[in-house]
Order: structure tokens, then C-alpha cells, then sequence
């Protein structure tokens, strides 16, 4: 239960840093660094934040099949744009 509060704290703090940085956009500090790029690095976040909870629950197919493909994924999103 902890794990999953933590976890949609940290989604929430994501949103909410993806809706401030859509929201001041314009400014020469966030268009330095591309808001799309901000923003992608972010959905990358979310979802290692998601990754987590499939493992919370009654182990079924879902449960099963989605943790390999979060992780990698969220792991490609965030370093991707990176490198």
C-alpha cells in the first residue's frame, strides 16, 4: 500500500510539473530546453512510476505481462531523448 501511495505522489508531482511546464511554455527558460522535450521526459517518469503497481495486485495475466514492457519502455523514453 505504501508503494502505491508513493508511487501516485509521484505521478501527481509529474502531472503537475508537465501542466506548469505546458503552462509557461513561452518563457526563454523552457523554450530553451524544448517543452516537448521536458514533457516527453516526464511521460517517461509516469510511466516508471507505473511500473510498480501491476505488482500490487492478484497476480493475473495483466499483472504479468505488463511490468516487462513498462520498464524498458519507460527506461528508452526517459534515456532516449537523453542520449
Amino acid at each position: 500500500m505504501v508503494i502505491f501511495l508513493l508511487s501516485m505522489l509521484g505521478i501527481i508531482a509529474s502531472l503537475f510539473t508537465m501542466g506548469l511546464v505546458f503552462k509557461t511554455r513561452e518563457t526563454p527558460i523552457i523554450k530553451s530546453s524544448s517543452p516537448l522535450f521536458c514533457i516527453l521526459i516526464l511521460v517517461g517518469i509516469i510511466l516508471g512510476y507505473l511500473f510498480f503497481t501491476p505488482y500490487l495486485g492478484i497476480p493475473e495475466i495483466v499483472n504479468c505481462v505488463t511490468p516487462p514492457i513498462l520498464g524498458p519502455l519507460s527506461f528508452s523514453i526517459i534515456f532516449g531523448y537523453i542520449f
